[in-house]
């Protein structure tokens, strides 16, 4: 209907588009790129085999090593199998492809999607490349070519769309708080770019008006795309305790808008800090990828036990808040344990609260992390 250079140009859109997310990613939309131009009619006969099957084996390839990847890494719900890494940040592509201008509302903001869905796409392109490359049509019925490569794939494509729909994103962007697993307890969550949102936490646990909430953020990486002015020991303690059950308190600034809190900017931590938490939990960490950073605190009710399964979040604060990822038992019985790092630089950090990893072992990291540095 559109001929066979559309797909090339929706390829090579699509591997633009996709230059902030991990190398896996972009090297499998590289290679659907390379066999949508080898299905246009003006490569030689000689070498339109030879160049087709090529394309065809290498993109099954990778859609079968994509299509495992995802689903063991969300099982595990850490990176066994290694996608790589994020190439360049959301800001940074936001920035080239609006000719400079940058967006401060929500760089945070991330295509990518669920693990899930991506599966459910890789699988659905591996086998239609498969088909193509072991049918014995292709050869003698160019029409079953053309209705294989690209159209076959573009279910995938539908299933990956609908699927990565069907989750709590939507709700967090409308402005609504749900209850999410992390890799400690339970806990509240709302969007940075619904700071009316952040009220509500405040309204539905009863808690405490001077008392602060954190943010939390899929990785490291995305901190260091907001480039905050930390110190090199803050930055090495930080790589060795993220992702995990422990938080940092950190000074304030206007990094924090590239990080993409906001307008959430005075309603979250103090007027001088910031706590920051990066769990080591799959789920969380792509849901902040797709949401942005989202202010957070545990999902129980002010001064009552941490919520340790998903019916408990619902049984005490389901008819408060607008939905629950349900992930059944939580990983620990106690929250993070939260770390004071701004004397980090005098050479000294403090324990607020001690979590689920002991003040001592944290103290460990630290005078082991300090004695690198010297």
């Amino acid at each position: 209907m559109v001929g066979d250079w559309f797909f090339v140009a929706a390829a090579l859109v699509l591997c633009v588009g996709s230059l902030n997310t991990d190398c896996l990613e972009l090297s499998h939309n590289t290679l659907f790129l390379l066999l949508t131009i080898s299905s246009v009619p003006q490569i030689p006969l000689q070498g339109y085999y030879v160049f087709f099957g090529v394309a065809c084996s290498l993109f099954t390839a990778a859609s079968l090593y994509s299509t495992f990847s995802r689903l063991i890494n969300t099982i595990a719900e850490k990176s066994l199998i290694p996608v790589g890494p994020q190439l360049v940040s959301t800001d940074q592509l936001k920035r080239i492809l609006s000719c400079g201008r940058s967006d401060r509302r929500d760089p945070g903001e991330s295509p990518q999607n669920d693990q899930i869905a991506d599966a459910l796409f890789y699988i659905s392109n591996g086998v239609a490349a498969l088909s193509a490359l072991h049918t014995k049509s292709t050869s003698t019925n160019s029409s079953f070519l053309h209705l294989t490569v690209p159209w076959v794939l573009i279910s995938g494509a539908v299933i990956q769309g609908y699927v990565s729909q069907v989750q709590i994103t939507k709700l967090l962007d409308e402005g609504g708080v749900c209850g999410i697993p992390t890799d400690t307890v339970y806990a509240l969550a709302a969007s940075c770019k619904n700071p009316q949102a952040i009220e509500k936490i405040y309204n539905i646990k009863d808690r405490p008006a001077e008392k602060p909430i954190c943010i939390c953020i899929s990785s490291v990486e995305q901190l260091l795309a907001a480039k905050p002015p930390f110190s090199p020991l803050l930055w090495e303690f930080m790589r060795n305790v993220y992702p995990g059950g422990i938080s940092c308190i950190v000074s304030k600034g206007d990094w924090l808008y590239k990080l993409g809190v906001g307008a959430a900017y005075d309603r979250v931590g103090t007027k001088e800090s910031i706590m920051i938490r990066v769990p080591d939990h799959t789920v969380t960490g792509h849901l902040c990828e797709l949401t942005g950073p989202l202010a957070i605190t545990s999902a129980n009710p002010s001064g009552e036990p941490d919520s340790t399964h998903h019916s408990m979040v619902l049984s005490r604060l389901g008819h408060k808040i607008q939905g629950v990822l349900c992930d059944g038992d939580s990983n620990e019985v106690v929250a993070s344990t939260v770390v004071n790092c701004l004397k980090i630089d005098e050479g000294t950090i403090g324990i607020v609260r001690e979590g689920c990893v002991p003040a001592v072992r944290v103290q460990q990291i630290f005078e082991r992390v300090k004695s690198q540095m010297l």
